[in-house]
């Protein structure tokens, strides 16, 4: 179940009142990843999400470009709407600006040979609106988590064995699926949490060390993945606007993930005329973890190994794409049913439109079902239906000479949409080359969910001035 819903769930039951939102998630990033809770907190990444940034480099002609450098700098602010005043000293002021953050992000490719290249990227970010509001009582945890961070990012060696064999060897990226708003068969890399919606497109998945193989053959290719690495998702830290709860998060149990013990996944994915299809196997951990224990003094963060067996499809004909992911995942935990472990199954359909010159359109709606349900589940803390569904509906459009592009994503939680929703606009300006102007707007809204009633105090407007190098 999600970490987050239990901590929630539990402060209910305690009757403590909480005055830290929690956000979740939608379909997204989320992942689902592996998890039927976790799936809140994941969709509403998902909207939100951008494939690696790797620095394109031509191998071709090695001598010509052996080194490149790019990146970018930003600064980027975003001012609460609806936050009301503490109703004590010892309360958390989130009212007005909640952000002011310097960002720096090189990238360095390295080309030497027609079949050798290499890339490495480092983030780093500092937020001065802790030194501006002062008097607003951050707690600590959540000043070390959000105030300064500097971390490698990816950072790996790829090696053509032969023109039908390629070694990818360090961390990376790896973008499993075809949806670009819902995630199902997508499990292999975590996300950032700390600020759902909030979150830099290119830092939504983190990075994993990974060692990748990849065989051509025909129309297909084979990917045969080895993970030494394990990374959970990052959450939002105790005093957050987006916890959701009024105490610390419980200890956590943590897998072991090494050499000798790393995760697996396996794809198959063929490219013809006019569709294509993959297959996908993967033996992970999940990202965000379940509570486990017992209640009120034993619970703890446990990390189950889940099984995913899964197949994505596009098809296009004329202007439009039609997208499917099926998966089957296994070994869900929950609080309520202890020890006890369910499968669930997960359908996602989508379609795109672009006939329309210069805008795109896209549908994607999502339906995930656990087998053998029990409705114990239902209760506190689990609060888990049988059935969930969520529903992305973007619309982008790019104008005056493609100097200013407009997008509208609705995420919407539930079959019918009775759990509540997320709806974010924004628009980017590039008035000149390698510079853009980003403003914009997030709004939450409750409903059968009591996490979308609790964002709704998190809306946000937001703007963003970056400079790509």
């Amino acid at each position: 179940m999600n970490i987050t819903k239990s901590l929630f769930r539990i402060q209910q039951m305690k009757k403590q009142p909480t005055f830290l939102t929690a956000i979740i998630a939608c379909l997204f990033v989320a992942p689902p990843f592996s998890l039927f809770a976790q799936e809140e907190l994941d969709s509403l990444m998902e909207g939100f999400e951008a494939p690696s940034t790797e620095i394109a480099t031509d191998t071709s002609t090695p001598s010509s470009r052996t080194f490149n450098m790019g990146g970018y700098v930003s600064l980027s602010s975003s001012y609460n709407t609806q936050r009301q005043a503490p109703t004590n000293t010892i309360q958390t002021d989130f009212r007005g600006f909640s952000r002011l953050r310097l960002k720096l992000l090189p990238e360095f490719g390295y080309v030497p040979t027609n079949s050798l290249r290499s890339f490495v990227s480092f983030s780093a970010f500092h937020d001065l609106i802790f030194q501006l509001k002062e008097s607003s009582n951050y707690q600590s945890d959540y000043i070390d988590s959000m105030e300064n961070e500097a971390e490698l990012r990816e950072m790996w060696i790829l090696s053509k064995l032969s023109p039908a064999l390629d070694l990818k060897v360090g961390r990376q990226i790896v973008s499993w699926g075809k949806s670009d708003s819902l995630r199902v068969v997508d499990v292999l890399n975590p996300l950032d949490f700390r600020e759902p919606g909030m979150v830099d497109l290119e830092d939504l998945r983190l990075p994993v060390s990974m060692i990748k193989l990849d065989s051509y053959f025909g129309k297909w290719q084979a990917t045969f993945i080895a993970i030494p690495e394990y990374r959970s998702d990052k959450m939002p830290s105790f005093g957050s606007d987006y916890y959701p709860a009024s105490s610390p998060s419980p200890p956590e149990n943590r897998p072991t993930v090494d050499l000798e013990h790393p995760e697996y996944a396996v794809a198959l994915s063929g490219l013809f005329s006019g569709f294509d299809l993959s297959f996908h196997y993967a033996q992970t951990y999940e990202d965000q973890g379940h509570m486990s224990g017992s209640f009120p003094k034993s619970i703890f963060r446990a990390y189950n190994k889940q099984e995913l067996i899964g197949l994505a499809q596009n098809f296009s004909t004329g202007s439009f794409l039609i997208k499917t992911e099926l998966a089957h995942i296994t070994n869900i935990s929950f609080f309520n049913t202890g020890n006890r472990a369910f499968s669930r199954n997960d359908l996602m359909i989508g379609l795109d439109y672009s006939g329309i010159q210069d805008h795109t359109i896209s549908i994607e709606t999502v339906v995930r079902k656990i087998e053998s349900y029990d409705s114990i589940l239902d209760n506190a803390p689990d609060f888990t239906e049988e059935v969930g569904g969520q529903t992305a509906i973007r619309v982008t459009g790019k104008y005056f000479r493609e100097t200013a592009e407009v997008t509208a994503l609705a995420m919407l939680f539930g079959q019918s949409a009775e759990e509540g929703g997320l709806y974010r606009g924004s628009v980017k300006f590039i008035p000149m080359d390698a510079l853009s102007i980003t403003a914009g707007a997030i709004v939450y809204q409750g409903g059968e969910n009591q996490f979308l009633n609790a964002l709704a105090r998190n809306d946000r407007i937001f703007a963003e001035l970056r400079y790509d190098y």
